[in-house]
């Protein structure tokens, strides 16, 4: 039974005592985040609003305050994220983004949770740009 287990063990530690070969493969994660909630306000809203708050702001009903689903994809030298977002915090905090035209504003970036591209340049050193989620707001 020993014998077995030695052999076994060497044969898949061979590959990494070999040549090393250049990493080609694409990893692929998926990942996503739901938050719910049901809110009662004492001043019962008539409109089921409440009033000066962002989270969470309807009034007597369960909802769901954020919701994401997102994609990261990593090769050797190039990464990417991108993750979209829905519920009534994003509805809340993005409703103040201005209107450029009609088809620009909050209806299309509150949608955007994040969406980042990264190329490699040297060792551990790399240039990211894109929408970067941040817990950074307007209260900072």
């Amino acid at each position: 039974m020993s014998k077995l287990s030695i052999s076994a063990a060497f044969v898949l530690c061979a590959p990494a005592v070999g040549a090393q070969v250049a990493d080609t493969t694409t990893k692929i994660r998926l990942n996503g985040f739901v938050d719910t909630y049901y809110a009662y306000d004492f001043t019962r809203p008539a409109d089921g609003e409440r009033r000066f708050t962002t989270q969470p702001v309807r009034h007597d009903e369960a909802n769901v305050n954020l919701a994401w689903l997102g994609v990261t994809v990593e090769r050797r030298k190039v990464r990417a994220r991108v993750a979209l977002q829905a519920g009534t915090s994003v509805q809340s905090n993005y409703a103040g983004e201005p209107r450029n035209g009609s088809t620009s504003g909050p209806d299309l970036a509150r949608l955007i949770q994040e969406a980042v591209f990264g190329i490699k340049l040297a060792g551990t050193l790399w240039n990211d740009a894109g929408i970067y989620y941040s817990y950074v707001g307007l209260e900072s």
